[in-house]
């Protein structure tokens, strides 16, 4: 073949596609139910001792998941009761309620808290029917009072956990707003701030009305400004979990309401925090960008390419985010793709190719399909990277999944590299690679396939010569044989390329010629 830099002809933009699925891991959702199990029980136990001493400065430490199960069961130990038991505590609990001294309410309230956190019996619904939220919410706006209003904010945040026929009755009372204020309030203490933090998390995440509705609220500069100013670890938790349940499958016509996260995305994203909170804003930033171009922009001004590339070297619910996102950018305008290059993306993608994970694979195969359809520069420095050869072996050796994004790079790049430099890619043993995916059921990828051996053909054609070496090799190895059968395929568009390529190519008569002469 000619040297790296003869490939100087001008190419038509390939075809770059933008299908990606969301990897089977924890969502935030599946984190939500952990955090529920774990980590409540855990700021149960510490609230008891909360207002008799503070708590040490090295308590703020993440917990390690078997010493959290521990802490959960010596505490469920001292303080479940039988459903029978907890059934006659609400029956009491209530009464206390409906008297006007705080030595009756505040009891009663903390005992509520308790009940609401429970295993054995959860009165959420008594809470509602009895009238108990008006006075629920009056208390959590004492700031004057913290341990009322503490206890208060945690019982809100169990009506949270009750599901969305639960949470309506909450939102009516104006429970987003009161929740929100807690946050916005520079005296409300971290405990606080944590719960209401959970609370507005819970609510977004029940249906998309609640989202919109906690979208719509302060909420998210609130969380901003926390997160900027570094709090300890449970709250920052907290408040990455929520933000990133407010902006989970946010509409691009409300994305304007959630552009403040991207600060705290960048704000964290520069920092070596806690892998947890890694994951809970790469789902934030994937949920801003996911089919929203307009914002390719915004991650691209904020300077967080580097910071994506950076993260893909983190465990697999990370990384599988911040490629998706890279990916999105790759789908986008030539000029923001060129940021990923100057990033040093080619070259993280490369090693990537080589992960153990079958879905970083795959992502890294589609990102690089994207960059292949751009222009020949790009093309140019995956090829002195030597890229294409590992695609290569992906295509022919792989698992599936990773083998239908490989098509697609090797695709664009037959369509995209100019004619005289075809045999880099015939050498690489392309023609063969891509006849292992004609027997495949999946008609996406056995089309492109096809696009492929097209697109390859015709650099054949435009070769010195009468005789086109590519269509040649393809009668040799029995291919073009293999084409001859998908003029029966199903697909409309599969059988119509498969007879073009016949009728151009190669002298075997197609389906409607045989009918004909019948």
């Amino acid at each position: 073949m000619n040297n790296i830099g003869d490939l100087f002809s001008a190419s038509k933009k390939a075809e770059k596609h933008r299908e990606h699925s969301i990897i089977d891991h924890e969502s935030p959702d599946q984190l939500k139910r952990k955090r529920d199990n774990f980590a409540e029980s855990l700021r149960k136990k510490v609230r008891e001792g909360y207002f008799q001493s503070k708590r040490k400065e090295d308590e703020s430490a993440e917990l390690s998941s078997e010493e959290e199960m521990e802490e959960v069961q010596k505490y469920k130990k001292r303080t479940d009761l039988s459903r029978e038991e907890a059934i006659k505590e609400m029956g009491g609990i209530l009464t206390d309620l409906g008297q006007s001294d705080r030595s009756k309410v505040f009891p009663a309230i903390k005992r509520l808290r308790k009940l609401l956190t429970s295993d054995t019996y959860n009165p959420i619904q008594e809470v509602i029917d009895g009238g108990v939220l008006p006075l629920l919410i009056r208390c959590a706006q004492c700031v004057e009072d913290k341990e009322m209003q503490s206890e208060a904010v945690c019982c809100l945040k169990g009506v949270t956990t009750g599901g969305a026929e639960k949470i309506y009755p909450l939102v009516k009372k104006n429970g987003i707003e009161v929740l929100g204020a807690i946050l916005a309030n520079p005296n409300s203490n971290e405990y606080i701030k944590e719960d209401a933090a959970w609370a507005l998390g819970n609510i977004a995440g029940e249906s998309s009305d609640l989202r919109d509705a906690v979208l719509k609220s302060s909420a998210i500069p609130s969380l901003v400004q926390i997160i900027l100013e570094d709090p300890k670890f449970p709250l920052l938790k907290s408040c990455s979990w929520c933000l990133c349940m407010i902006c989970k499958d946010c509409s691009r016509e409300l994305v304007p309401f959630a552009l403040p996260a991207f600060k705290a995305i960048a704000h964290l994203m520069k920092k070596d925090t806690n892998a947890s909170i890694l994951i809970d804003i790469s789902w934030t930033l994937y949920y801003l960008v996911d089919d929203k171009e307009e914002q390719n922009a915004t991650v691209i001004q904020l300077g967080l390419v580097p910071d994506l590339l950076r993260l893909l070297s983190k465990q697999k619910e990370i990384a599988l985010r911040c490629i998706q996102v890279i990916g999105m950018l790759s789908a986008s305008k030539t000029e923001e793709v060129q940021t990923i290059i100057d990033a040093k993306g080619l070259t993280v993608l490369k090693d990537l190719l080589s992960s153990a994970n079958a879905s970083i694979r795959k992502q890294s195969c589609w990102v690089l399909s994207n960059i292949a359809a751009g222009p020949l520069e790009h093309i140019k420095e995956m090829v002195r990277l030597e890229i294409v050869p590992t695609v290569c072996k992906l295509l022919v050796s792989d698992e599936f999944d990773v083998k239908t994004e490989a098509v697609w790079v090797v695709a664009n790049l037959a369509y995209g590299i100019p004619g005289e430099n075809i045999d880099y890619l015939l050498n690489l043993g392309v023609i063969e690679g891509l006849s292992g995916m004609l027997s495949t059921d999946d008609s996406t990828t056995l089309l492109t396939t096809l696009k492929g051996y097209s697109y390859l053909l015709q650099k054949g054609k435009e070769q010195p010569g009468d005789n086109n070496a590519v269509a040649e090799r393809m009668n040799a190895l029995g291919i073009a044989d293999s084409i001859e059968k998908l003029q029966y395929h199903a697909n409309e568009k599969i059988y119509k390329l498969a007879i073009e390529i016949l009728d151009a190519y190669f002298e075997i008569e197609d389906a409607f010629s045989i009918a004909e002469a019948k």
